[in-house]
């Protein structure tokens, strides 16, 4: 099945920017690194945790969990109904 994986662009909870400085960690490490690192947005200079951010943007991230579930359904669906057809 074809990769579903999808970048979601994260906004700032205060401003709604979505450039952000990484204050204790490289940001290409920012993926992995604990919940606690500090993140800051550029336009409001407000300071985050990476937890924060995830919280402040629950609602858009729970919408792209919902759309990627259903088009794995419809690709698995497509799938199962291509080998059946296939026999």
């Amino acid at each position: 099945m074809k990769d579903l994986s999808k970048i979601i662009e994260l906004y700032c909870p205060v401003c709604g920017c979505q450039k952000f400085t990484s204050l204790d960690v490289e940001f290409e490490e920012l993926i992995n690194a604990d919940n606690s690192s500090k993140l800051q947005c550029e336009n409001c200079k407000k300071i985050f945790s990476k937890s924060e951010i995830y919280d402040g943007n629950q609602e858009i991230i729970n919408a792209n969990i919902e759309e990627i579930g259903k088009e794995a359904i419809l690709k698995l669906k497509k799938q199962l109904e291509s080998s059946y057809y296939k026999r």
